[in-house]
């Protein structure tokens, strides 16, 4: 797990694309890196159900149970999923950085993707919980 433990409202697990998309977001631009990791362990203290919503939240569902998480800063987004009803656990199975303000085709495939992987159940937890 990425953010676990009693001071979390919301585990985040993270797969390794999304670690090697912060690792290349990183080399390009720290800052933005940094941020965003502050930020995501921010609202996984508070729990993410506290910043969902609609146009302009930094969590917002997509569709078919689908979440992305955003940086108001910046174009990088998470793409991810909660686990059960109580959504106490986010999956975070993508990232990628949007090329302008709506979504592109690409991103929408990208957010389809996870979309699959949830309604298939393509994933597992590895590691302590």
């Amino acid at each position: 797990p990425f953010f676990s433990g009693d001071e979390f409202q919301t585990s985040v697990w993270i797969s390794e694309s999304v670690a090697k998309g912060f690792s290349d977001l990183g080399k390009k631009d720290r800052k933005t890196a940094g941020q965003l990791l502050k930020k995501l362990q921010y609202y996984a203290r508070q729990g993410f159900g506290n910043f969902e919503g609609g146009r302009g939240t930094p969590i917002r569902h997509e569709w078919d149970g689908v979440y992305r998480v955003a940086l108001h800063s910046s174009l990088f987004r998470v793409v991810g999923f909660y686990e059960g009803r109580e959504k106490s656990s986010f999956i975070a199975i993508d990232c990628f950085t949007k090329r302008g303000l709506g979504l592109s085709s690409s991103d929408r495939n990208r957010i389809n993707a996870v979309r699959d992987v949830k309604q298939e159940r393509g994933w597992r937890k590895r590691g302590r919980e």
